[in-house]
């Protein structure tokens, strides 16, 4: 019994042995003879216009006895089309930015409020900031409470904004465009994407929240206090 178990093994491995010896030490050619032509179709890597055994033999020459390299999908005609195709597709749904002619650069955003923290020595303070001008120059219409910018068509715009923080004691901002939140920020560089904007004006504002320090050693003792910098404000269409 033992003897006749072992013979469907020694067969296998037998059977083994013989494929790689047809691979791997005869020499490399096409199984079907001639030279490579164009492939039927993915996986007919010899180009003999059929998906079989030759396909398989055919890459392991190529890869383990420097045979030709195989012919399907790289060679396709229609493959290379359809890829074309999808790179250029791939190209009209990207997005494409187009900087709005209306931007401002150079805008001072200040709060310095007194606050009471009701016996606790740090609370935050909520208030609108007030806007001035800097030092550098100012493109764009600065309004009471924020900037203004215009559009010329309908649609989705991407802001971006540079803060420097002068005080380095910023809390959060909230940003709205039309009186409409579009997000909050504690960093001094932010991105945001506003959806559906209708051609015309548009104003930006800002409020902020900044902490209250009743300590009397602190430099702004019992006062909100912000102070920024922004140093660019580019307004873009997210086509």
């Amino acid at each position: 019994m033992p003897v006749l178990k072992r013979k469907p093994f020694l067969t296998l491995a037998a059977i083994i042995v013989v494929f790689g010896c047809v691979v791997f030490l005869s020499p490399p050619r096409r199984v079907t003879g001639g030279a490579a032509g164009e492939p039927s179709r993915s996986g007919d890597a010899n180009g003999d216009s059929a998906v079989d055994i030759s396909d398989a033999v055919y890459i392991l020459r190529f890869l383990f006895q420097d045979g030709p390299p195989p012919v399907a999908c790289a060679d396709s005609p229609g493959l290379l089309e359809r890829v074309a195709s999808l790179e250029d597709a791939l190209t009209t749904l990207q997005p494409r930015l187009t900087k709005v002619p209306s931007f401002a650069s150079g805008v001072r955003f200040q709060m310095n409020e007194p606050c009471e923290c009701d016996a606790v020595v740090q609370c935050w303070h909520d208030g609108a900031v007030t806007i001035l001008p800097s030092d550098q120059p100012v493109r764009g219409t600065m309004i009471p409470d924020g900037i203004q910018f215009s559009t010329d068509r309908d649609a989705d715009l991407l802001l971006e904004f540079d803060w420097a923080d002068l005080d380095e004691n910023m809390g959060w901002l909230y940003l709205s465009v039309d009186a409409k939140p579009i997000g909050e920020s504690n960093s001094l560089q932010r991105r945001f994407v506003v959806p559906s904007v209708k051609a015309g004006e548009h104003a930006v504002t800002v409020t902020a929240r900044a902490l209250c320090n009743d300590s009397p050693q602190a430099p702004s003792a019992n006062r909100a206090v912000v102070n920024l910098l922004l140093r660019s404000f580019v307004v873009q269409y997210l086509e």
